[in-house]
């Protein structure tokens, strides 16, 4: 009896194992709360804000433990605990109505839009910045100019003092579509579902699925690994170390011909890891740059260039609701560490 007890008790404590393992890395699944139709392209992050995955074609992401929270532009942040969640995991939409597209044969395109960037040194920011503007491409040319006409800027006010070694960022943009460098492609790769492969080229790197591409009820995602793209993610200055840990770029569409007019939104993350010296600790920076596009309409010549003469920037605006609320971390860095500023980049 002993015997067949002490082989009980081994199989209970396998059985336990087991369990325990499935329950720590329970896998779910992210649908959308009024359809039930899974939702790809989901963004996954752990309690540092660390990037750790997409949800794939049927919704499901991969087995993580711990607190991780779930975001996808125009849904509802949900914030689980991975060790013990299973099932579906059902993200509520916001109101996020598309923009009206006026575009007729004309001499500028105008693109207006809500923009909000958030900087991050181990978890805290350092550096906050929310507000409007306007993109006005002039036909003809090909090219963007950019108006800030509304904007809110809070900062650390020891982010740019070199005697203050624990407060660091290596650069502090905005979105700004006269920037942009869009990456070739060189054919799908591969196919799962309802998402498709890229393969792609820029700045003489190649990589064979550095462009995830999703299609989803009008909407037209390009997921864009640049760490793919980068040979060289760590570059030494002065002394200083700067590793560039992750880089993506999510571009969404309203029409599959990806036309400047019918862009809907941008969302970019960055993550790196900084040391001013050997003797310092490492600084984990994180940015995260997001842009919706609220309204895009065609005007003659004289029209766009009298209102881009206009070049002040307001304090008062409206965000759409489809950008996640921070109003509680926001008002709390206001009271205490960051200090407001004018609109900058860094």
């Amino acid at each position: 009896m002993l015997f067949r007890s002490q082989i009980v008790r081994a199989l209970l404590l396998v059985v336990f194992a087991v369990v325990h393992s499935i329950v720590a890395y329970a896998q779910f699944r992210v649908v959308d709360a009024e359809s039930g139709v899974p939702l790809s392209g989901v963004y996954v992050f752990d309690s540092n804000d660390n990037l750790l995955g997409f949800s794939n074609k049927d919704g499901m992401v991969g087995k993580y433990s711990g607190k991780v929270s779930v975001k996808m532009m125009t849904f509802q942040t949900e914030t689980i605990d991975a060790d013990t969640f299973t099932g579906d995991l059902r993200l509520q939409s916001v109101a996020y109505s598309l923009p009206e597209v006026s575009v007729s044969p004309s001499d500028y395109i105008k693109i207006s839009g809500a923009f909000r960037d958030v900087y991050r040194n181990d978890g805290k920011i350092v550096l906050y910045r929310e507000g409007t503007m306007d993109f006005y491409y002039k036909v003809k040319s090909k090219k963007f100019t950019r108006r800030v006409r509304a904007c809110r800027q809070y900062e650390h006010p020891n982010l740019l003092k070199e005697s203050d070694s624990s407060v660091m960022v290596w650069e502090t943009p905005s979105f700004d579509l006269s920037k942009v460098h869009r990456i070739t492609r060189n054919g799908t790769t591969e196919t799962e579902g309802d998402t498709t492969y890229y393969g792609a080229r820029y700045r003489g790197v190649s990589s064979n699925r550095g462009i995830m591409y999703l299609e989803s009820e009008g909407k037209y995602r390009y997921i864009i690994d640049n760490m793919k793209f980068i040979e060289k993610p760590t570059t030494y200055l002065l002394g200083m170390t700067y590793q560039l840990k992750q880089f993506m770029s999510d571009w969404t569409y309203g029409n599959p011909d990806e036309a400047w007019s019918s862009i809907l939104s941008f969302n970019q993350y960055t993550e790196a890891l900084f040391q001013f010296s050997d003797d310092d600790p490492q600084i984990d920076m994180k940015g995260q740059m997001s842009f919706v596009v609220t309204g895009v309409v065609s005007m003659d010549s004289a029209t766009a260039k009298a209102e881009m003469k206009n070049k002040k920037t307001s304090k008062e605006y409206v965000l759409p609701e489809c950008l996640a609320d921070l109003k509680a971390e926001v008002n709390s860095m206001k009271t205490n560490e960051l200090t407001e500023t004018r609109f900058r980049e860094i």
